[in-house]
This record gives structure tokens, C-alpha cells and sequence, in this order.
């Protein structure tokens, strides 16, 4: 069997032979091969050998071919063949020359709220496509938008990477009841909760996080460990925009909009979302989407608050959420056997609203495309109301304690056998602060 960690360079895989490899991790490879005998150049990704055993890695590749192939848009990578050689799959799509936008926002920090619009709009376009055929991408983020080359000067934005996506069919539902699966900053408080309960309405807000990146350089809930960044995600306010120099008045609203914590007040539809950034682009980008999304626009609020009512919500967390940012209890499944990682918030117990536990359980993350499994569920007490506060979230250090049952079972940690029965450390790091990774 051919196994994609070994290929080289003048290597045959099939009808491709291989140029060099672009990229790999746990699950795949990605390889620039020719496809023979037309002589055209591809993108081809292959699951590693010893992933074939492993169910969920295949039905995410299948997945990943099934959900790209039957969509068409200009913004959309293409799939050009899928299949099986010496019984290990592969996806050819399109090859691509150029950056991911996470690149682009690496190398430059930021970029102006205009040129932002003007690179999300073709993204919106495409995710609307996706969302018309019934699917949720679930991963959107900027290393999953490509900012291919056309010709010199001009970039074309792509959406890639349909690996965990969701048809609305459920049959086709790769995710397991209480689990969640994408990337921590770019998640949805539903889709940090409950990954059964998400909706196009989950990228819609991954879409907010982007622009509110692109503009700003940095990430709206960050956090030294998962749990800060979850904890965030579902309680803390949208921080505001205030330090970007010339910020056009409404972009701050849109977003405040587009990531409220209830879904159900966030936009219609990404169209719909797109509709009110539309007049923030250039002229030729404004002339090249009004079609599209002008007729969007005269119904975008239709049922909802105004952007302007909403962003002042949207920036105050709720006594609830202030209460499930209290106590999080995160349990976690180590070399099949179950175990309990318990962390007080730093500012203690609070006497709230209704008060909800969330119970996160963390598995595993795919180099493909960091996948984090986490199931949370939610419970409700009630307690005497007491006037809202602003809370203001503090990164702090807390000790975790890992224990298994049975006892004899042993505990390992990024890999690192760290013994039997119980363990404790500090919170695992998740990389800079200022930053979504």
C-alpha cells in the first residue's frame, strides 16, 4: 500500500506523479503533482496509510470530497478528481500560487477596514453558496481562505477546506452528540457548546471574528489556554474597536451584530451580512457585488433589531453568561477511559441570573487543521437576580487535576506519559495572547 508519508519527488501515485510536497500533518499530506497524461498541474491530498483504520479521519476525507465537489463558485477551491489508489484516498483540486489571508495577517499585523470588505465580500458570496447547498463549513477561518495569484497585482480569495463540514442531513453527520469540532477562536458560543446544534449562523459569526481580525490585528477572545478563549467566546463582550485609527462608523455595528451571542439575533443570512458591508468597499468591488447583495439589503433588518440597537447588547455580557464563565468543569477522555478536569474562575462564586455549568470534553487535535473535540452540556438552578455588572476576564494561571478511572490507567499529557491514577499541572498554554493562533 502506497503510504503518503513516504512519496518523493518523480514518485507515480496513479495517473499523478509527484513534484514536491506542499504541506502535511497527523491525518494527510499534501502534495504539487502532475496529472498524467494531460500534463496539469494539482493540489493533491492523500490520507496517510496509517489513518486507514481510523473511521473518523476517512469519514472526514469523504466528507471533505463529497461537500467541495458538488459546489461551483468562482471562490470556492475546485475539485478536478477524487478517489483511490492501492486503496488509500486522495482529493485533486485546483492548485493554487500564492497565501493564505492567516499568512497575509502574520506578515502585515492588520489591514484597513476597505480592504478587508473587499476581500471578505467574495468570501461571503461563496459561503452563501455553501450554506444554499445546505452545508456549514464549521472551520472558517484565515488559513482557510486562499489568496491565490491570478495575475500580477491581483488576488482572487478561495475558501478551502471542507474537512469537518456539516450537510444538513443527518446521515452524514460526522460529529459525535456533545462534541465540538473546528478551530477555538474562530467558534460560535452554540458551536463552543453543542456541535449537533449548529447552523449557517455559526459561520456567519466566524466570518465577524475574520473581519474584526483584519481590522484590528488581533483576535476579539483570546486567552493563554482553550478554556480562557471558550470561556470568552461564550460570556465575555465583543471589545471594542475604538483604538483603529479611522474606522469607518458602522463596521464596529455590523460586527457587534454578526457575533452576538443569540444567534437568533445575528443577520438572516451571510447575504444579508454582507448587504451592510457592501457600501464600505472600494467602487469596483461595491460594482462587482451589488448585484448580488443590493437586493439583499432592503430586507437584511426585516425581524431583527437594527445593527445599532444590537451592537450596544452585544458588547455586555449577560448575568448568564457571566455565571457560566464561573465554574468550568472540563471532562476529557484519556486512552479510553474517562477523567475530570475541574477549574474555579478566577473571580469565584457569584450569587447570578440562572447559573449554567459547562462541561467541556476535549479529545484531540488534527495538525490538518487544529480540531479540537470538546462536548459541553448545560444545566440550569435558579438563583435571586441581583443587578447586571461588567466582568472583565482575567487570564490567570490555575492548577488542574486529572484523575482516571480505574485507577491503574495511565495518564498522558501532549504525549508525555505522566502517571497513573491522577495528575496536576498548570493550564496548558495556547500561544499568544493577542492573537487567534
Amino acid at each position: 500500500m502506497t503510504d503518503s508519508a513516504t512519496l518523493r519527488a518523480g514518485s507515480a501515485f496513479g495517473r499523478y506523479t509527484i513534484q514536491r510536497v506542499l504541506g502535511a500533518g497527523a491525518f494527510g499530506a499534501v502534495y504539487e503533482a502532475t496529472q498524467q497524461p494531460l500534463g496539469k498541474r494539482v493540489a493533491l491530498k492523500i490520507l496517510h496509510a496509517s489513518q486507514m483504520h481510523n473511521t473518523e479521519a476517512l469519514q472526514r476525507f469523504t466528507s471533505e470530497a463529497e461537500a467541495t465537489a458538488k459546489l461551483r463558485h468562482p471562490h470556492i477551491v475546485d475539485v478536478l478528481d477524487l478517489g483511490a489508489h492501492e486503496g488509500v484516498p486522495f482529493i485533486a483540486m485546483e492548485y493554487l500560487e500564492g497565501e493564505s489571508l492567516g499568512a497575509r495577517l502574520h506578515r502585515e499585523g492588520r489591514v484597513s477596514a476597505r480592504a478587508a470588505v473587499d476581500l471578505l465580500l467574495p468570501v461571503m458570496s461563496a459561503v452563501a453558496t455553501v450554506h444554499d447547498a445546505a452545508i456549514v463549513h464549521r472551520d472558517l477561518k484565515p488559513d482557510n481562505i486562499f489568496l491565490a495569484v491570478v495575475r500580477p497585482g491581483k488576488v482572487q480569495a478561495k475558501v478551502l477546506d471542507f474537512g469537518i463540514a456539516k450537510v444538513s442531513e443527518a446521515r452524514h453527520s460526522l460529529t459525535r452528540s456533545g462534541s465540538m469540532m473546528g478551530t477555538v477562536f474562530y467558534m460560535s458560543p452554540e458551536q463552543a457548546r453543542e456541535s449537533r446544534d449548529v447552523d449557517a449562523r455559526s459561520d456567519q459569526w466566524a466570518l465577524g471574528v475574520i473581519l474584526y481580525e483584519c481590522i484590528t490585528g488581533r483576535c476579539p477572545f483570546p486567552g493563554e489556554a482553550m478554556i480562557d478563549v471558550l470561556t470568552g467566546i461564550v460570556s465575555a463582550p465583543v471589545p471594542p474597536m475604538s483604538d483603529v485609527e479611522g474606522l469607518p462608523v458602522g463596521i464596529e455595528a455590523i460586527l457587534g451584530r454578526a457575533m452576538s451571542k443569540d444567534r437568533e439575533q445575528r443577520y438572516r443570512s451571510v447575504r444579508a451580512m454582507a448587504a451592510e458591508l457592501l457600501p464600505y468597499a472600494s467602487a469596483s468591488v461595491r460594482d462587482e457585488w451589488a448585484a448580488e447583495f443590493a437586493a439583499t439589503s432592503e430586507d437584511a433588518d426585516e425581524g431583527f433589531e437594527t445593527a445599532a440597537t444590537l451592537n450596544s447588547k452585544s458588547m455586555v455580557p449577560g448575568e448568564a453568561g457571566r455565571a457560566e464563565a464561573a465554574t468550568l468543569q472540563q471532562s476529557v477522555s484519556v486512552a479510553g477511559q474517562e477523567v475530570t478536569v475541574a477549574r474555579r474562575a478566577a473571580q469565584g462564586e457569584r450569587g447570578g441570573g440562572d447559573r449554567r455549568g459547562v462541561v467541556l470534553a476535549a479529545a484531540a487535535l488534527a495538525t490538518f487543521a487544529m480540531v479540537v473535540v470538546v462536548g459541553l452540556a448545560l444545566g440550569n438552578a435558579r438563583h435571586a437576580q441581583r443587578p447586571a455588572q461588567q466582568v472583565t476576564l482575567v487570564a490567570t494561571p490555575y492548577v488542574v487535576t486529572v484523575g482516571a478511572t480505574p485507577a491503574t490507567a495511565q495518564i498522558e499529557i501532549d504525549g508525555n506519559r505522566s502517571g497513573r491514577g491522577e495528575d496536576r499541572g498548570a493550564s496548558p498554554g495556547m500561544g499568544s495572547s493577542t492573537g487567534c493562533g
